[in-house]
């Protein structure tokens, strides 16, 4: 198992060890630090500018703790014993996760690419948003008009496709954002349907409430021909003012 120590450091020390020049990091002989420092092993060090969940970090090897006394211009008081904790290599680390936006083309080439059981986009869309990891993007949702009719309203919008790579808590803040967007466009009203085997747990934690289930079954009918997808029942969820 990896042991990894946290701690969270003003902006001056912050910069001088993400650019590699700051080599340890220093904490009082207290009672507060003694138990997470006093004769432990880590693995790694992250370090964070701040307490927000988005505060930068930056990610080192531990190479180990001890009770030395410091360099002044680290940070340390001349003479002053502390339990100094020696840093390795930067380890890079994963960026947050972000809504950014995307194209209609680029939101459907990512639908073709990695979704699971509805490899097929949209034939349009009211939007699209993505959601990545610095560069990379890892979801997207694609959300337009219901296709059930008796739901197209004017007032609500479906989520058609919500897919990701995977990535932890990404379905979860792709349905969150395209809640504020539906509501910033003025609509009351945002649905989506999964298959009914899945849980709903990024639809939960995107404040979204189970609404009931479909039977099932192909849109395809002789007077109006249709490619079905995946015919499985469904589960129904809403999300409203």
């Amino acid at each position: 198992m990896t042991d990894i120590l946290h701690l969270v450091l003003k902006k001056e020390w912050f910069d001088l060890i993400a650019a590699g020049e700051k080599k340890e990091e220093y904490r009082q002989l207290c009672e507060y630090w003694r138990p997470r420092l006093e004769g432990r092993s880590y693995d790694f060090v992250i370090f964070r500018n701040g307490y927000r969940a988005d505060s930068p970090r930056v990610k080192l090897e531990c190479l180990g703790i001890r009770r030395d006394t410091g360099r002044p211009e680290w940070g340390a008081k001349p003479g002053e014993l502390y339990y100094v904790v020696s840093l390795g290599k930067i380890i890079p680390i994963n960026p947050p996760l972000e809504i950014t936006p995307i194209t209609f083309w680029e939101a459907s080439k990512f639908v073709i690419d990695h979704h699971r059981h509805l490899p097929k986009a949209p034939q349009g869309h009211k939007f699209s948003i993505a959601v990545s990891r610095g560069e990379k993007v890892v979801g997207v949702a694609m959300i337009g008009r219901p296709i059930a009719r008796h739901q197209d309203d004017g007032w609500t919008l479906e989520v058609n496709r919500c897919c990701t790579d995977g990535s932890k808590n990404a379905c979860s803040k792709l349905y969150a954002a395209a809640w504020r967007a539906a509501r910033a466009m003025g609509y009351r009203r945002l649905i989506t349907y999964v298959l009914e085997v899945e849980p709903g747990v990024s639809m939960r934690a995107a404040g979204f409430r189970l609404i009931g289930q479909t039977k099932g079954g192909a849109w395809n009918r002789e007077a109006r021909p249709r490619i079905d997808g995946n015919t499985d029942q469904k589960s129904l969820w809403e999300k409203s003012i």
